[in-house]
């Protein structure tokens, strides 16, 4: 096994008014008009998690420079994402928007979710990334292979 040192993007969170543009965890979403909002396999609406915006972020080797990555799960904090059952019912979404139309005109209406419903936090935090080299782990030589082909998302909780 050997050591390796791996690109990790160092997260932090500050509580405040967004806009939809910009890197967050709750608020609004970005979507045009032309977006339909992510539904899980029942038909009801998916919950906004969260979204980074690789323009605001550190570049990333093998990672886009510019766009909207998101992240949708279920309201049904009994089926969120890391049980089983999500991937059978369509429990969650990632949906990566490439190019950041900022026209008012073109921006969609969002469908109100009450937050408190059975979800681990409210409210609305702007995310910020900085990028930075840590030893992650150590690897087999058949891990190796797969150098470089992730990432690791470091969580700092800023107040």
């Amino acid at each position: 096994m050997n050591r390796v040192i791996e690109p990790v993007l160092l997260l932090s969170f500050l509580q405040r008014a967004t806009s939809r543009f910009e890197s967050k965890l709750g608020g609004e979403p970005y979507m045009t008009w032309m977006d339909q909002y992510p539904l899980n396999g029942r038909g009801d609406p998916l919950h906004f998690l969260c979204q980074i915006n690789f323009e605001e972020m550190a570049p990333l080797p093998s990672f886009p420079k510019e766009g909207i990555l998101q992240f949708y799960i279920t309201r049904d904090y009994g089926h969120m994402p890391w049980s089983g059952f999500c991937e059978e019912n369509g429990d969650w979404r990632v949906i990566y928007h490439p190019t950041i139309n900022r026209d008012p005109d073109l921006q969609a209406t969002v469908p109100p979710i009450d937050p408190s419903r059975h979800f681990p936090f409210q409210g609305e935090f702007h995310i910020s990334g900085t990028y930075n080299e840590e030893t992650t782990r150590f690897k087999t030589p058949r891990e190796d292979a797969y150098a470089g082909s992730e990432i690791c998302f470091v969580i700092i909780v800023s107040s």
